[in-house]
């Protein structure tokens, strides 16, 4: 049985990661490989404030906060100083030719904020193995807007989970 007092709690920051996965290839005895490293989003606001209001100061209870004058779900944020950048981890990460994501930068709490000049940045390199002696390997950079990724709404709302999934074939060096 359940004692105590329902809480709904609705975070006012939300939480991005950033994932990724390799193509499954192979042709005969031709194999792709895929390591992604660097991996950052830059461009974050990491400072700011929010100012919340009761709607309804004499009440009892449960009670529910506001922004502005009238139920918003908008929230009031004031983003301040400058934009920085967040790391992913660190080291180099194998992506498996199993089309399953490997997480290149952990959930993070962020401030919520819009996305128009926010860039996701990493390396990759792709090993190309013809047979038991015979290799290449191409080493590249790639440089992604998240507002190419984001919901209409062109931002990182409150109470929101993001997560970005980074797509590389490594035949074609495609990245989606």
């Amino acid at each position: 049985s359940y004692t105590g007092v329902p809480t709904l709690f609705h975070h006012a920051l939300a939480q991005v990661c950033v994932q990724a996965k390799a193509t499954p290839l192979s042709e005969g005895t031709t194999t792709w490989s895929v390591c992604i490293s660097n991996v950052q989003i830059s461009g974050v606001y990491s400072t700011g404030s929010l100012q919340l209001r009761n709607a309804d100061p004499s009440s009892k209870g449960t009670r529910a906060w506001w922004t502005g004058s009238v139920a918003d779900t908008t929230p009031a944020w004031s983003i301040e100083g400058d934009a920085d950048a967040i790391a992913g981890v660190s080291g180099t990460v194998d992506l498996d030719t199993d089309d399953q994501a490997e997480t290149v930068l952990e959930m993070r709490s962020v401030l919520p904020q819009p996305t128009s000049g926010m860039v996701l940045s990493f390396d990759y390199e792709i090993v190309t193995t013809y047979d038991a002696s015979n290799y290449t390997r191409e080493k590249a950079h790639a440089t992604v807007n998240l507002s190419d990724f984001t919901s209409a709404t062109g931002s990182w709302d409150m109470n929101q989970k993001i997560t970005y999934t980074i797509t590389i074939n490594p035949k074609s060096d495609l990245i989606l």
